[in-house]
């Protein structure tokens, strides 16, 4: 697969994003804390058949990273939004985990004509965070003294090598990681500069996120799939459940033995199913 970089302008800030091959339009969109990369199988595959961009979020990855204080849910879905009228893309198929699932679906909700389909992983939510491993951090925002401290501290702290490690392996399942390259990416963007604040004025503004809990899919929304790692331990498959009885996907598939990023635990098995749905979707339309 032959992979360009490429960057545009938002609010200033340089965002980075990669483009291969061609047709129709896939944007792939991370987590908090990663970048495009956790993407590769499937933009590997995707780009066969489509024209495939994936995106380095502010804060994340070759894009800026600016210390500022508007890490949020509108945020992103707003550099989404830029970057989809920037190059006038159309007939989308948007694929995100956590924030980058929950920046989706807040994008679809305003202009759902543009969008052909979506895969969403793992989608962060108010609640859907406070069921996981980090939902102790978010509730201990609501103290004054514990929030100042957090912003005091988080832009000067670069954890060590087991730590980052560590919060690593807690994003996997039963399977775990297969490529040590990727191991040794996601340890070098732990150690950028600012990189625990990024982190932490995000959680601190999660509650931009409370709203999608309340969202129901309307009738003349496009197709929606989403995908849970049965032994998530970052946002756990009970507030999974929980919140796909309320916004009622057209399917929920869960990959029991896996984690947060459940498409680099099983590739070719997220891949074949992604494709299923995406040809399902088409041949109702």
């Amino acid at each position: 697969m032959e992979k360009h970089i490429n960057s545009f302008m938002f609010r200033g800030y340089r965002v980075r994003y990669t483009r291969s091959g061609a047709g129709s339009p896939m944007i792939f969109l991370h987590d908090a804390g990663n970048d495009h990369h956790i993407w590769d199988h499937q933009m590997a595959f995707f780009s066969k058949t489509h024209e495939v961009f994936g995106i380095d979020f502010l804060g994340y990855g070759l894009s800026d990273r600016p210390f500022i204080t508007d890490y949020s849910l509108p945020f992103y879905t707003d550099l989404l939004k830029s970057f989809i009228e920037t190059f006038d893309l159309k007939d989308i198929i948007l694929v995100g985990l956590c924030v980058g699932g929950a920046v989706s679906l807040n994008y679809t909700f305003a202009e759902p004509a543009r969008i052909k389909a979506l895969a969403l992983f793992n989608v962060a939510t108010e609640n859907t965070l406070k069921s996981g491993a980090y939902g102790y951090l978010y509730k201990l925002k609501h103290s004054t003294a514990v929030r100042k401290l957090f912003n005091f501290l988080a832009p000067k702290i670069v954890l060590p090598d087991r730590y980052i490690l560590m919060g690593l392996e807690g994003q996997y399942g039963k399977i775990g990681e297969q490529d040590d390259a990727f191991i040794q990416h996601v340890r070098q963007l732990h150690k950028k500069d600012g990189h625990l604040g990024i982190l932490n004025t995000l959680l601190m503004n999660f509650d931009t996120f409370r709203y999608l809990d309340k969202m129901e899919k309307p009738a003349d929304f496009p197709p929606v799939m989403i995908v849970w790692g049965g032994a998530n331990k970052v946002l756990r498959v009970s507030g999974g459940k929980n919140f796909t009885e309320t916004f009622n996907p057209d399917t929920f598939v869960v990959f029991d033995d896996c984690g947060h990023l459940v498409m680099r635990e099983k590739p070719d098995e997220v891949n074949q199913c992604m494709e299923r749905f995406f040809h399902n979707s088409e041949s109702k339309r």
